[in-house]
């Protein structure tokens, strides 16, 4: 009888206790995308190439690193934002979905200071109070009034930075301005229901409007945009220019419950699973 060992893994940050590879040393950390769910973890030597030693910015702590200042969000958030929004005119209107979010949040906060009138979606009051004080012009609870009307009243939306897909996607389309373009980062609502799929009434308005539909990956930005990233958002995080939330959870054994609330929309920011200290 065999059977196969498949550990849980996803980024994160560790302090290297023991080292036999050259360029990390005993009291370094580094994150790294695939890092156990575990208390300790050997990391194989060709995995090495993917490890990051972290140079901690002065006024931030390491958690930072698992998100505004690192990989997911706050990289995948300011190369997509450089590589295709920071050229429109200021005054016009970007629509952020999922925008409670840690890569929605931080968009937000982008267009904000390009000179872009923010519609930020969310899903409860929480969320709305919060994209608030990040300086969104217009905050929807989608779970309590209509988003089609909203966008709208105050549309047309120039800028669609999607994280949520499906019927908000659609929503998007039909209230897209002339030459709008829209940023595909993430379709959260389909994650768990691609089998039914969403009845998308809009998607002629695709070339009706011409609209330009941007698809991406991080990793395919970073030789672009990772130095520009690396000199000037730390100091704006550090100086609260750009603000962050995070939802640290404590405890291995709580990594599930975090999972589900962060798919279920539950989770505001970052969630962080915070093995030890």
């Amino acid at each position: 009888m065999s059977f196969n060992y498949y550990s849980i893994s996803g980024f994160g940050i560790g302090l290297v206790f023991k080292s036999e590879g050259k360029n990390y040393s005993e009291g370094d950390h580094v994150s790294y995308p695939l890092m156990d769910f575990a208390e300790y973890t050997v990391v194989p030597e060709s995995y090495l190439p993917y490890l990051t030693k972290i140079v901690q910015h002065t006024g931030l702590s390491l958690s930072t690193y698992l998100g505004g200042a690192g990989m997911p969000e706050g990289q995948t958030a300011y190369y997509g934002w450089k590589e295709f929004c920071a050229n429109f005119k200021k005054g016009g209107t970007a629509f952020v979905s999922g925008a409670a979010g840690p890569i929605g949040s931080y968009v937000v906060q982008l267009a904000k200071r390009d000179g872009l009138k923010v519609i930020a979606s969310a899903g409860s009051q929480a969320k709305v109070n919060f994209l608030k004080a990040l300086g969104a012009d217009v905050v929807v609870n989608y779970k309590a009034e209509g988003l089609h009307l909203a966008l709208q009243k105050n549309g047309p939306v120039d800028v669609y930075w999607d994280n949520v897909g499906g019927s908000t996607l659609d929503a998007a389309l039909e209230n897209a301005s002339l030459g709008a373009h829209f940023v595909i980062c993430g379709m959260i609502s389909q994650y768990s229901s691609m089998k039914e799929g969403v009845n998308m009434k809009n998607l002629p308005n695709i070339f009706t409007q011409h609209i330009t539909l941007h698809g991406f990956r991080m990793a395919e930005l970073e030789g672009k945009w990772k130095r520009d990233f690396n000199e000037t958002v730390p100091e704006m995080l550090a100086s609260g220019e750009i603000k962050y939330h995070e939802n640290i959870v404590k405890g291995l054994d709580k990594a599930g419950d975090a999972l589900l609330d962060l798919m279920a929309g539950n989770s505001m920011g970052k969630t962080i699973i915070l093995v030890s200290n």
